[in-house]
């Protein structure tokens, strides 16, 4: 709608010319402009036979030129793909979303994808508020070598006469029992380990060296570029694809003009063309020497899911350094545009090398007679390799891991001195909330939505109001937990995470060939209607719900009543008749299982994990 004078104006040009290209993205959507187009531009056998199809993974001259060198037909396969997933997505919204207006509120609506992610913010809000926490103490020392006062070092308990000190801490998904390793469960038991080695012996029993290497990680796929902007630059899903956009589409850098600085944005696959890593390979041997690059390409594999169709996100020219275009682009383009350069280049360097020490430390306690086993570890680079180029963020600190210590030359070192010890208590902590980052990332190793829909999942489930965003992490809303709650317990098969991982499957299936869409939309309509028909008899009328409590009226005593508004759900006098103006009409909000926005944690609450 509101397109006919474009469309009129194609159908002329198109008429007159001698060849259609039809060139949108290289993906489904694209795929799908392009069939459309051509349904329009090709009324008539003869002018079918002028319109092709050129795809491109980057718009620079000679991508495009390579283009239009090979042109090919409309592939059927990945319009069928997309149109399937629109007609599921179409089933699931124009079915569920009235049947939510009859039970809940008029105006909400349902999405097959969407709903998930919503599920999986609320079942983490869910564990969060069901943690118990657990209590454990960790008790660090500081030593130096006999004699040698200036070259401290710190160094962890990690256990008693060779037993390990762990504190147990509940069981996993699989039943197995869990620990919490160099920690001991109570001030009791460390008032009993810190009297013990009051006047302890302390000796170093042992010190390892050695190598270890980090490899470079692979060029970026979207969920991952979508991941390091945003711990890295601050970056919301949202800007960093519209970001991301402009740099593919074009910027105007000098005497080249309009050039295309990046690979296309949505991809899973982390595949590169040959002449991309010759040309970092170039880079790497000029400006930083044989040292950082090695001797085969480095080659990286995606996982089995992914749709191979195109490239990591790179630039489309390994020698366009950020700083040399840097006056061409506005601060939030060079700040991606740096990032995207530097993880590419970076992929194509040799490993960083790391001296790693560990020392283990005993001390006797001259009161039980037990030996007290501490450990500590340091690492040095050696050789910077590719984090000369690109710094790694690491997802979560190990505290095992005491990698920043330095530790001073222990050779020929036996007998070492205590300083102090430290002990600290300690409470495990439950689950983080998502924020945007981390939820692309559950949504990508869960297999639910792919690289296009991402973005679209996080705004959509914002602008419905399921999950509000406080201090960059997500909450569920009242109504969203409702929703929720609803839809997976009516129709358990349809919003199962785990099938909708399947069916983004089955649409790639579509894709490659190797499944009829037709038999995929049969199979999940016969699920769905069965679910349609339980859920219209058997769905809770929330709106009508009226529930008891033991809280009073403020202006008569009577009981409350718990009832469902416009709103969400709120306390209204149980005396309240509609017929008899005289009755009581207090009502209050409720405000159990609301997130309380005056908190300090839900002021300070950051965008990192």
């Amino acid at each position: 709608p509101g397109k006919e004078k474009i469309v009129e104006q194609l159908k002329k040009l198109g008429a007159q010319a001698e060849a259609i290209y039809l060139a949108p993205d290289p993906d489904r959507e694209g795929e799908a402009i392009a069939y459309h187009l051509a349904l329009q531009l090709g009324k008539t056998a003869a002018e079918r036979k002028k319109i092709r199809r050129v795809t491109f993974n980057e718009i620079t001259q000679k991508a495009v030129q390579e283009a239009f060198k090979h042109p090919r037909d409309v592939d059927q396969k990945l319009v069928d793909a997309q149109q399937t997933r629109r007609v599921l997505d179409r089933l699931v919204g124009y079915q569920i979303s009235p049947l939510l207006w009859d039970k809940v509120r008029r105006g909400l609506s349902a999405g097959r994808v969407q709903t998930v992610a919503v599920r999986l913010i609320v079942e983490r809000e869910r564990e969060i508020g069901a943690f118990g926490p657990v209590e454990y103490w960790t008790l660090d020392a500081i030593l130096h070598p006999e004699n040698r006062a200036d070259e401290s070092f710190k160094a962890r308990l990690v256990g008693i006469d060779g037993e390990p000190a762990r504190v147990a801490n509940g069981k996993d998904k699989d039943g197995k029992d869990q620990f919490i390793a160099n920690a001991l469960p109570d001030e009791r038991s460390m008032k009993q380990v810190v009297s013990a080695l009051e006047k302890a012996k302390w000796s170093l029993v042992s010190v390892e060296s050695r190598e270890q290497q980090r490899r470079p990680s692979a060029p970026f796929i979207t969920s991952q570029l979508q991941r390091d902007a945003s711990s890295k630059l601050g970056f919301n899903v949202r800007r960093t694809m519209g970001v991301a956009q402009r740099l593919y589409e074009g910027v105007n850098v000098g005497a080249e003009g309009l050039v295309g600085l990046i690979t296309y944005m949505r991809t899973d696959s982390p595949r590169v063309a040959p002449e991309a890593i010759a040309g970092a390979r170039e880079w790497i041997g000029k400006e930083l020497g044989p040292r950082y690059l090695p001797k085969e390409p480095n080659v990286y594999k995606g996982r089995k899911a992914a749709q191979d169709a195109h490239e990591a996100i790179r630039p489309t020219d390994a020698a366009r350094t950020p700083e040399s275009i840097a006056r061409y682009l506005t601060e939030e383009q060079l700040k991606l545009y740096r990032l995207i350069w530097q993880r590419f280049v970076a992929s194509q360097m040799t490993p960083a090398v790391f001296d790693v020490t560990t020392a283990k430390i005993a001390a006797l306690s001259q009161k039980t007679g037990k030996n007290y086993d501490f450990r500590v570890s340091g690492s040095v680079v050696r050789f910077d390799g590719f984090l000369k180029v690109y710094e790694v963020l690491e997802d979560k600190k190990d505290e095992e891991d005491e990698s920043a210590n330095k530790l001073p030359d222990l050779d020929h070192v036996k007998r070492l001195e205590l300083e102090k010890l430290e002990d600290e208590q300690h409470f495990t902590q439950p689950p983080p909330r998502f924020n945007e980052a981390s939820l692309v990332k559950v949504l990508e190793e869960r297999g639910i939505g792919r690289p296009s829909t991402y973005a679209s999942i996080i705004n959509t489930i914002q602008d419905r109001e399921y999950v509000t965003k406080i201090g960059g992490r997500f909450y569920p809303t009242e109504i969203g937990v409702v929703v929720c709650d609803l839809l997976v317990k009516n129709f358990p098969y349809i919003f199962d995470v785990a099938y909708t991982a399947k069916l983004e499957e089955e649409l790639d299936e579509i894709e490659e060939g190797h499944e009829k869409w037709t038999d995929l939309l049969k199979g999940f309509y016969g699920y769905f209607e069965d679910e349609l028909k339980d859920a219209g008899k058997n769905m809770e009328n929330i709106k009508r719900m009226e529930k008891r409590t033991k809280e009073t009226c403020d202006l008569c005593g009577s009981p409350l009543l718990l009832k469902w508004g416009k709103f969400g759900t709120f306390y209204a006098c149980s005396t309240y008749d509609k017929k008899d103006k005289s009755s009581c009409g207090f009502t209050k909000e409720n405000t159990a299982g609301k997130p309380d926005l005056n908190t300090q944690e839900a002021q300070e609450a950051g965008e990192t994990e």
